[in-house]
């Protein structure tokens, strides 16, 4: 609470420098002093009770926070305030680690999908470069080597026929 004194005072010195007060303004600073006074750390035994705990179990039953909290000489709310931040720490940790995870598997796929993607346009080039010289010999076998091709292919059939035994007869195979 604000003492008068202070709040006087305030007040006075804005109006001797010609300014003026806003009282919610000096309220706020006068409790914001006394808070800080009053602000407690843990000691070192302490943090290291709460820490042993908090590893076997994230969140306490109001029994065991009552316990907790007198055999450390704290009141049950700051046994219950430091659980609660330190679960939202732990939380915002793991997700730290997550993130990482998660960061490290989308650059490894990231770069994976970039070398597939150069070695199929190295293939399509390949392919295109083969489509063409087909193409190309398609045109010369059309223009001037049509005859040989078609011997070639005639060949190609009867050694084929030859060797299904079509034209054999079946004594042939009897030893």
């Amino acid at each position: 609470m604000v003492e008068i004194n202070e709040y006087y005072s305030l007040g006075e010195e804005a109006a001797e420098s010609g300014d003026s007060v806003d009282t919610t303004t000096a309220k706020k600073k006068s409790n914001n002093k006394g808070k800080r006074k009053n602000k407690r750390r843990f000691s070192e035994e302490q943090i290291q009770s709460l820490e042993t705990m908090f590893e076997s179990q994230t969140k306490l039953e109001p029994r065991q926070k009552l316990q907790l909290a007198v055999e450390l000489g704290l009141q049950p709310r700051q046994v219950a305030i430091w659980f609660q931040n330190k679960r939202a720490r732990w939380k915002s940790k793991q997700l730290e680690r997550e993130y990482s995870i998660l960061r490290a598997q989308y650059d490894a796929l990231l770069a994976n999908f970039e070398s597939v993607n150069k070695e199929k346009q190295s293939l399509m080039k390949q392919l295109s470069k083969m489509v063409d010289l087909l193409e190309r010999q398609d045109l010369i076998s059309k223009d001037g080597f049509e005859g040989e091709t078609k011997c070639v292919k005639d060949e190609a059939k009867s050694t084929a026929s030859d060797q299904s035994g079509e034209n054999s007869e079946w004594w042939e195979f009897w030893p």
